[in-house]
Order: C-alpha cells, then structure tokens, then sequence
C-alpha cells in the first residue's frame, strides 16, 4: 500500500490509525498462519529480521493479538471506501509479472502527476500474484464531472504503461496420449 492511499483512509475512515510510528512511502501487510504454537510468530520474526538486515524495511509492527491484526486489516479492506469518500476516482485492476511492478508504478506515477495536477494515486493490492490496485484519486476540490471526463484519457496512459511491461505470451503446447 502506497502512503497517499494509507493518508486517505486514515482521513475518511474512522478509528484507524498508521501501525508504523514514522509514515513510510509504502507498507506491506503480511499475515502467517500456522497451527502450530508460535510458529507464526517465530517465522514472522525471523521474516522481518532478515528484512531489517537487508535494508528492505526501517520499520515494522506485529500484531500483538486479533484485535490489533484486525486494526492492520482494516486499513487494507477499507481502501475502496475510503477513496470514495476522498472523491471517487479512476480504477484500474492491473496484472504484470512481479519483476515488472516496479518500473509500471514509477512510470505511472510520473506520467499521471505530469498529465494530471493534484491527483492522488492510490496504489495496494496482491504482491505475490502481480495484481495491483491502481486508482487515480482526485486532487482535493477538484469538481467531480470535469474529473470524471478525463477517465479515457487517464486510462490510456495506464493501459499503455501495461502494454509496453506484459511479458510475452508462452507459446501454445499441448500434451497428448
């Protein structure tokens, strides 16, 4: 989840609050399960230990019981509702392999705010399968039909962006017997 996307939902969304004591530009929220006692724990400790050391994080938080993981969740389960509350918005459902998120956000991102000033873009979705949630939040104020009239032309340089990062299609094979 990006922070202008964390942002809103803390605005128009009550009762939640940053897990994190100092705002980082992206947040990713993990859950382990296991049924053994403290496996979980354990493993997420060791996940974010290695993450410290490889300089991938510079903060963290662990929920210490269910209703504190319910407090992490809601942040992510309340994004819609708190983009609809922000003003609505354009949304795109975007598919691309993992190694290729990086470069469409940064694209994105600089080719949106360079089209469209004031624009907030929220960004969340499933890491592990290379589904992103990319919408396009309205500047504050901004009046919603002038907004809502430039959706085709937000959408192009999005679908464009995708276009030019999909990776290529695997060739047609069969198995017979």
């Amino acid at each position: 989840m990006n922070r202008q996307g964390i942002e809103i939902c803390l605005a128009h969304i009550p009762d939640t609050r940053d897990p994190l004591d100092t705002p980082t530009p992206w947040a990713v929220l993990i859950e382990l399960v296991s049924g053994e006692p403290g496996a979980a724990e354990r493993g997420m400790e060791r996940i974010l230990g290695d993450a410290f050391e490889r300089g991938l994080i510079s903060d963290a938080a662990m929920a210490q019981n269910a209703t504190q993981a319910a407090q992490f969740w809601r942040l992510r389960e309340e994004m819609s509702a708190a983009q609809k509350a922000a003003g609505g918005g354009w949304k795109h459902d975007v598919s691309l392999p993992l190694t290729a998120l990086p470069e469409f956000v940064e694209r994105a991102h600089g080719a949106l705010n360079a089209q469209f000033e004031g624009i907030r873009l929220v960004t969340f979705g499933h890491l592990g399968d290379g589904n992103l949630h990319y919408n396009v939040v309205p500047p504050v104020g901004a009046y919603p039909k002038a907004f809502a009239a430039r959706k085709d032309e937000g959408a192009r340089i999005v679908h464009d962006i995708v276009g030019e990062l999909e990776a290529p299609s695997p060739p047609n094979t069969a198995w017979g017997g």
